[in-house]
């Protein structure tokens, strides 16, 4: 009797990850001319455009593998997707801010308001991804609603930055407060993890 045909698991190269992977070349053309309101909406509309395909097609392969494997599909993104999405986000409107910034010369105190999210999770992604504890933890990184929200606020900041310079700090005040929000996410999952590893098995059963 033969095996029944499954589809490959998804690796960096899938038409998902690449599709992340271009927000890194876009985080390098937007220094191009960053003080162009028109050129940097027209280089966050490629980048956002990429987030929506990435998706779109992260769950059709879902579909697909699931479907192969006679079983419904889940919900969740692909180990690599899970951290690359977030990681590439993060990377884009860092640069995204830095060359506004560079460009226009805004207080340093407006550009870590909006920047703050990044500048604290960058770090804190890589350090998960190069160590092989904090790995063994399963930590969710994919983006929740917060970090989706956040982004938002950030590029709403550099559009009032560009275009209506008397909100840029209403903007910059509020894209600190949803990154804040989105960076606590983030440690709230690493604590149920935290937990659910240490706890004992009898109450990781319970759990599962």
């Amino acid at each position: 009797m033969s095996p029944e045909p499954s589809a490959p698991a998804e690796g960096i190269f899938a038409i998902p990850n690449l599709l992340t992977l271009v927000r890194l070349p876009l985080a390098a053309v937007v220094w191009i001319d960053p003080a162009s309101m028109p050129f940097m909406l027209s280089i966050i509309a490629v980048a956002a455009l990429t987030d929506v395909l990435d998706g779109w097609f992260a769950r059709t392969m879902r579909r697909r593998r699931a479907r192969l494997a006679g079983r419904e599909p889940g919900t969740g993104t692909s180990p690599v997707g899970a951290w690359l999405d977030p990681l590439c986000d993060k990377a884009f409107v860092l640069s995204v801010v830095l060359a506004v910034s560079v460009a226009l010369s805004p207080p340093l105190s407006l550009v870590l308001l909006i920047a703050a999210r990044d500048i604290v999770m960058i770090p804190l992604v890589l350090a998960y991804r190069l160590s092989a504890s904090l790995r063994d933890l399963d930590v969710d990184l994919s983006a929740g609603p917060f970090g989706k929200l956040a982004t938002v606020c950030q590029f709403a900041a550099i559009i009032a930055l560009l275009a209506v310079p008397e909100w840029k700090w209403h903007f910059a005040w509020l894209a600190a407060a949803t990154g804040i929000a989105a960076i606590a996410s983030y440690f709230l999952r690493a604590l149920r993890a935290f937990r659910g590893r240490h706890a004992p098995a009898g109450d990781r059963a319970t759990q599962g």
